[in-house]
């Protein structure tokens, strides 16, 4: 198989999933869930994660699962189409990895690859999208190798100066229910949407899950109780989505009290409170 390096610009990869629990394993054909391809997890449930975001195209799975090595996880989301049509699977992986879209497998990678640094595909497979709602199930292998993965949905493109556009109107996301259709048939979020856990918070690290409607420039800032400004938590560019980030506060001495976390999208604000014990 030969590697391919990126070459379109895509938006970004999808980057925020609901992982599995870790199961032993050596090989990607074990199957440590039954009936795998139907598999469509609540987040928090059951040993699944709540909405993890990651800041690269490349998924770090090795740092999620700390190091562990012979261990097959699951990595979920939804993703909604604006029509049936065909696509490409931009997919990038080390070792093997299977993927399932509504319950077929469209993919599938026994071997390894070389995946450098720099790479973040290493196969485009054609594949058909269903208009609307679809799962989006990733199964993945770790022995030894580089435990990391990158996954987007393309436009078909034949000149390769265009190629790896993600699907027009195509949106990734963990949770369906606060996303609607619009007369035109595209997705649109309701509003803005940001919380804190734990909160009150007293432990080193605060998650913070916020969903966009649209791709904007977006920030979240920590606030005290008179207004001053604490710390710049998160300041990038992102695309529409459910995300969920840690933030420090042990490393940033956050001192007991109430903080407000704004979280600014364009030219959208919302706040949240979060108490620090």
């Amino acid at each position: 198989m030969s590697v391919l390096s990126a070459i379109g610009f895509f938006c970004q990869c999808n980057r925020t999933l609901l992982f599995s629990p870790a199961y032993s394993a050596t090989s990607i054909t074990t199957e440590p869930i039954t009936n795998e391809a139907d598999i469509e997890p609540i987040p928090g449930k059951d040993g699944w994660s709540m909405p993890v975001y990651f800041f690269d195209d490349r998924i770090d799975l090795l740092s999620y699962y700390s190091g562990q090595t012979n261990i097959i996880t699951y990595a979920f989301t939804y993703f909604y189409a604006p029509k049936t049509q065909s696509a490409e699977l931009w997919i990038g992986s080390h070792e093997g990895i299977y993927v399932y879209i509504n319950g077929t497998k469209v993919y599938e990678f026994t071997g390894t690859n070389s995946y450098g640094n720099n790479v973040i595909k290493t196969e485009i497979k054609p594949i058909t999208i269903n208009k609307g709602y679809n799962k989006l199930l990733v199964k993945t292998l770790n022995n030894t190798g580089d435990y990391t993965f990158a996954l987007n949905i393309c436009e078909v493109e034949s000149d390769i100066n265009y190629a790896g556009n993600r699907v027009d109107g195509l949106k990734f996301m963990t949770d369906t229910s606060s996303t609607v259709s619009n007369s035109s048939g595209n997705i649109t979020a309701n509003v803005l949407k940001i919380s804190c856990y734990p909160n009150p918070a007293a432990v080193d690290n605060v998650n913070i899950a916020y969903e966009i409607p649209n791709s904007a420039k977006t920030t979240i800032d920590a606030f005290d109780i008179n207004g001053k400004h604490i710390a710049k938590i998160f300041d990038s560019y992102t695309c529409a989505g459910n995300y969920n980030i840690k933030w420090n506060i042990a490393q940033r001495n956050i001192s007991g009290g109430t903080y407000f976390i704004v979280l600014k999208s364009g030219k959208n604000i919302k706040t949240t409170r979060l108490i620090v014990k």
